[in-house]
């Protein structure tokens, strides 16, 4: 999907950064994931990974607009309106 939201003219740029934040995301998560076991127990981890999870789908929900059968000058449209 991230290939398909930005326009050519910066596409490998923004799918670079885009890429580089989630395995940041992933190592993050990997380098702490034990310590927050040990401190506040496995449950609890997996909890607290489920709130994020949560928040993160509902703000996609609002947030994030529907592009499904748009072209790209569609979605590029629907972003200038968002952004006015």
């Amino acid at each position: 999907m991230i290939n398909e939201i930005f326009p050519g003219r910066i596409r490998g740029r923004a799918v670079a950064v885009c890429t580089a934040a989630n395995w940041g995301s992933a190592f993050l998560v990997s380098q702490f994931f034990l310590t927050l076991v040990g401190a506040i127990g496995s449950s609890a981890s997996f909890w607290l990974f489920a709130a994020f999870s949560s928040i993160g789908w509902v703000w996609v929900h609002v947030y994030v607009p529907e592009t499904k059968g748009k072209s790209l000058e569609q979605i590029q449209e629907i972003w200038k309106g968002l952004r006015k």
